[in-house]
């Protein structure tokens, strides 16, 4: 596990949903690289206060965000 804070206003991988890439999934849009409309590489989440449900309902820390931060975190911060 990395040592960076689990926040998603410090983190964001639960942005990057490539699978999803140019649709719209619960309220979110995913554009065609994989990554939230609203996501912002220097701002992160740039609707976090008006987020949608999904997203609040997103669990900081669990299992699934643990597994996101191992497979997509390197491949951020090198971007």
């Amino acid at each position: 596990m990395t040592k960076n804070k689990l926040d998603c206003l410090n983190c964001g991988v639960c942005c990057f949903i490539p699978y999803l890439s140019g649709t719209k999934f619960k309220g979110i849009e995913i554009g065609k690289d994989g990554w939230c409309v609203h996501y912002d590489k220097e701002e992160k989440c740039t609707i976090y206060s008006k987020r949608p449900m999904i997203c609040r309902k997103y669990v900081s820390g669990s299992p699934n965000c643990i597994e996101l931060r191992k497979c997509y975190l390197n491949k951020i911060e090198k971007e």
